[in-house]
């Protein structure tokens, strides 16, 4: 599933699974920043189900944050694309949901593109109950025009990077230093 991906694809992929499966090993020096600008996290992406967004009204639809790793695939959790409102969790269809890049405030649609899932692919060893390979690949319809003032892929790193370093994490709520 994951064999013919590019080296940098793989980089990110390796390195989500590290911060997920240390997610409790971080400190975080403060407290997180109560707004975050997308020009600070221009690799935001909100996952959305489109019922809710229907239903609900433009925002109420979220359900997860994702990152732009090209110009057509977003990086997310496998948890995210899983419906747990019946008995047994089951896989949801790409046509439930929206991605939305381009602004960190759920509500606003000023400077946002949205697209649909054209493509799910979820880690083949994805265990529901542990939450152990919790990665999934959000594949668009569309390509994210880089020339978009408010969105663009994740910077990748292509050293390792040492135990301790300080390092920024966002979502689409806040911004957080933590070593």
């Amino acid at each position: 599933m994951f064999n013919n991906l590019p080296i940098s694809l793989l980089r990110v992929l390796i390195i989500w699974c590290l911060i997920a499966g240390n997610e409790g090993n971080q400190t975080y020096d403060e407290e997180p920043d109560p707004e975050i600008s997308i020009n600070d996290a221009k690799y935001q992406a909100s996952l959305r189900l489109v019922s809710l967004e229907k239903t609900n009204g433009y925002g109420h639809g979220h359900i997860c944050a994702g990152t732009i790793i090209s110009q057509r695939v977003i990086l997310t959790a496998a948890h995210c694309v899983i419906d747990v409102n019946h008995t047994s969790p089951s896989d949801r269809k790409p046509e439930e949901f929206v991605i939305v890049v381009g602004s960190a405030n759920l509500y606003d649609k000023a400077n946002t593109l949205q697209y649909k899932v054209q493509n799910i692919t979820k880690h083949k060893s994805f265990d529901w109950e542990t939450y152990y390979n919790d990665i999934t690949l959000l594949y668009l319809n569309d390509s994210i025009p880089w020339t978009w003032p408010t969105a663009e892929a994740v910077s990748l790193n292509s050293e390792l990077v040492p135990e301790q370093t300080m390092c920024n994490v966002t979502d689409l709520y806040s911004r957080r230093t933590c070593s």
